[in-house]
This record gives C-alpha cells, structure tokens and sequence, in this order.
C-alpha cells in the first residue's frame, strides 16, 4: 500500500466517524453539532476529490450512510418547518380571530388581553 492509498483510507476512516457522529446528532436533535459538521464534511469530501485516484470504487457502504442521514436531515427540516408554522398560527391567534360573515366578507374579531394573571389555588 502506497503513501497515498494509505491517506485515502484514513480518509475514508475520518468520513465514516464524522457520518456517525452526524447520524447521532441528528437522533438526538443537535442543531449546533450538525451546523458545525458541516464545514468538517465539505472539507473532507474536498479532500477525498483531490484523492480520487487512490479511493475504492465500491463506497456502497458510505453512500448508503450518506443518503440515511440525509432522510434525517429532511425529517429533521419537515420538523421544523412545522413547528415554525404552528408557531406562526399561535402568534396570530394571540393578535385576534379572523372569521367571515354570512356574505364571505373577512372580519376580525380582536383578542381580549387580560392585564393581570389570575392564580387558582
């Protein structure tokens, strides 16, 4: 094994931990170690493109761990794209009530605001 093929290996070793490291950030819903990866992964993929020579042709492995934590990661975005809208629908909720008439003309009707919070005991 030359230099070089010694290189892409550990590479590749560092592609798989970072694939890992990735997958379980995402299971576990860490934005900021996933932020983080990113520019890791785009570094070393760079890497590996200056390399390609020396890379087996077989990455069935580490294509299929690619394309699980990219599910992930649109699962993850769905995720939140949905929160964001539900968070959306609260806040105009809180501003008032948007109804119709009996002729399809839009009213609106504006939340009562209490000033003071009540405690039951």
């Amino acid at each position: 094994m030359t230099v070089a093929d010694e290189q892409a290996a550990e590479l590749l070793e560092q592609l798989d931990r970072l694939l890992l490291r990735e997958r379980t950030a995402l299971l576990h819903g860490d934005l900021d170690e996933i932020g983080a990866m990113t520019a890791q992964k785009q570094a070393l993929v760079q890497r590996l493109g200056q390399q390609r020579d020396q890379i087996p042709h077989d990455l069935g492995a580490r294509r299929e761990k690619l394309l699980r934590n990219q599910a992930l990661l649109a699962n993850a975005m769905q995720g939140i794209r949905a929160v964001e809208s539900r968070l959306a629908a609260l806040r105009r909720l809180r501003a008032g009530l948007e109804t119709y008439d009996r002729d399809g003309r839009r009213s609106h009707v504006p939340a009562q605001r209490s000033p003071r919070v009540e405690k039951r005991v």
